[in-house]
C-alpha cells in the first residue's frame, strides 16, 4: 500500500474514533444511563420490637420480619418507570417460621389466602428514570411520591455547595419525603457506598390506626440509614427503626409498636444487592468512562501515527522518487558537478565524452592533453621529448606509459 494512502487511512480512523467517543458521551450516555422499566427486587430485614396485643392490651417482645417486594406495575416509558411495591411485616420464630396469633407457626404469612401478619401495604410508585425523583403527577402513583424512593440519582454526591449532600427520601408509612444526609463512605463486600442518615420526628398521620374507628396514628422513625452505590444511585441497604402509636379520640396515645433494634437487611439480601449494584456500576462506567476513554486514546494514537507517516514521506520515500531523490536518497538524474555523467562512468573513472571540468576534451582526453595540445596543469606528458629521460626512462621505449615509476 502506498504510504500516502496508509497515512490517510490512519488519520481518518483516528478522527472517526474521536467522533465516536464524543457521541458516546453526548448521545449514548444520556439515553442508556436510565433505571430499567422492568425489574424485580425482593429484600428481607429483621428487627426486634415491643408489640401491643390488641386483645389483652399487653406487650411482648417479638422478632419481626419485613419483606419488601418491588416489581414493575406497567411498562412505563422512556422517561418514567412505574413499580408496584408491597411491604409485609410479620413475627417469626427463632427458626424462621411465621408466628401466628394463637402461638402456632406457618411457612408463609399467607394462610388460606389471608395475610396473618402485622402489616400489609400495597402501593405503586412512579419515578424519573434518569434522576430517580418521584413523579407525583403520574396517575398510577398511590401516594403522589416525592423525593427518592427506589434509587438515588446517577452520580450521587457526598457534598453539595461545600456541605454534606442531602436528599429527600420517601417514607411509605407517612406518605412524605424526609431528608437523609451524607455522613461517610463505607465498603460493603468490596463495593464502595455512601452512608446517608436521617430521622423522622414524631408526627400524627391523619389516618385510622388499623381497624380502630375514631383513632389516628402517631408515627416516628428515629433512625434511617441508607447505603447507596454513588455511580448508579443503587440502594444497597435501608435500615430503619420506626415506632407507631394509637391516637385515641380523647387525644391520649397508646404505644402499639416500637422497634428496640433496627430493621436491618439480612446478609443474603445485602449480598444480592451488592452483586446487582456492582453489575450496574460496571455497565454505567463502561458507557460514561471506559468506552469514551479507550476510543479517545485510540483516536489520538491513530492521528499521531498518520501524521508521522505523512511527514516521513518527504524524507525517505516509499519506493518511488520523491522531490528528485530515489529510494536511497540520491538524485535520480545523477550529479554531474563531480565530473560524472548520468549515462554511466567508464572503467577508468572518466566519462567517454570527457568532462571539461577536468580540462579534457574529445579524443585528446585519451592522450592526456587539452584542446590546445598541451597537457593540463599538474599533469606530466610522458611523450614529450626529454621528459622520459628526466624521469629515468628511455626515450626509445615504444610504450613509456607502460613503465611503472619507481
Amino acid at each position: 500500500m502506498p504510504r500516502r494512502l496508509g497515512s490517510a487511512l490512519l488519520v481518518g480512523a483516528g478522527v472517526f474514533c474521536l467522533i465516536l467517543a464524543l457521541l458516546v458521551l453526548t448521545v449514548a450516555k444520556p439515553r442508556l444511563l436510565k433505571a430499567p422499566t422492568s425489574n424485580a427486587v425482593s429484600t428481607t430485614s429483621l428487627g426486634t420490637a415491643k408489640v401491643l396485643d390488641g386483645a389483652t392490651r399487653t406487650y411482648s417482645e417479638q422478632t419481626l420480619r419485613l419483606d419488601r417486594i418491588l416489581r414493575n406495575a406497567t411498562d412505563g416509558n422512556s422517561d418514567t418507570a412505574v413499580f408496584s411495591e408491597q411491604l409485609r411485616l410479620y413475627p417469626i420464630t427463632p427458626d424462621g417460621k411465621v408466628l401466628l396469633k394463637d402461638g402456632s407457626t406457618a411457612d408463609s404469612p399467607f394462610v388460606d389466602g389471608e395475610f396473618v401478619g402485622s402489616r400489609l401495604d400495597d402501593f405503586v410508585v412512579a419515578f424519573d428514570r434518569k434522576t430517580g425523583q418521584g413523579r407525583p403527577d403520574v396517575p398510577e402513583d398511590t401516594y403522589g411520591t416525592t423525593g427518592y424512593t427506589v434509587k438515588l440519582p446517577f452520580g450521587t454526591e457526598k457534598q453539595i455547595g461545600g456541605k454534606p449532600a442531602s436528599y429527600d427520601f420517601f417514607d411509605q408509612t407517612s406518605g412524605q419525603a424526609f431528608p437523609i444526609t451524607y455522613t461517610g463512605t463505607e465498603t460493603v463486600d468490596g463495593l464502595e457506598v455512601y452512608r446517608f442518615e436521617g430521622a423522622i420526628a414524631n408526627m400524627v398521620i391523619d389516618q385510622q390506626f388499623g381497624v380502630l374507628e375514631g383513632t389516628k396514628t402517631a408515627y416516628s422513625n428515629k433512625g434511617r440509614v441508607v447505603l447507596v452505590e454513588p455511580v448508579t444511585g443503587s440502594i444497597v441497604s435501608i435500615v430503619t427503626q420506626p415506632s407507631s402509636s394509637i391516637v385515641n379520640a380523647d387525644g391520649s396515645t397508646t404505644l402499639a409498636l416500637a422497634f428496640t433494634t433496627p430493621l436491618t437487611p439480612t446478609p443474603d439480601t445485602i449480598a444480592e444487592r451488592v452483586a446487582d449494584a456492582k453489575d450496574s456500576k460496571s455497565k454505567a462506567r463502561l458507557i460514561s468512562f471506559t468506552l469514551p476513554l479507550v476510543l479517545g486514546i485510540l483516536g489520538l494514537v491513530l492521528l499521531f501515527a498518520g501524521a508521522a507517516a505523512q511527514l516521513s514521506r518527504g524524507r525517505t520515500g516509499d519506493g518511488e522518487a520523491v522531490d528528485g531523490y530515489d529510494r536511497d536518497g540520491y538524485d535520480r538524474d545523477a550529479v554531474v558537478g563531480d565530473g560524472y555523467d548520468r549515462d554511466a562512468v567508464v572503467g577508468d573513472g572518466y566519462d567517454r565524452d570527457a568532462v571539461e571540468h577536468d580540462g579534457y576534451t574529445g579524443d585528446r582526453a585519451a592522450a592526456g592533453v587539452d584542446s590546445s595540445g598541451q597537457p593540463p596543469a599538474g599533469r606530466v606528458d610522458l611523450e614529450k621529448p626529454g621528459v622520459t629521460t628526466a624521469l629515468g626512462l628511455d626515450d626509445d621505449d615504444p610504450d613509456p606509459t607502460s613503465r611503472r615509476l619507481s
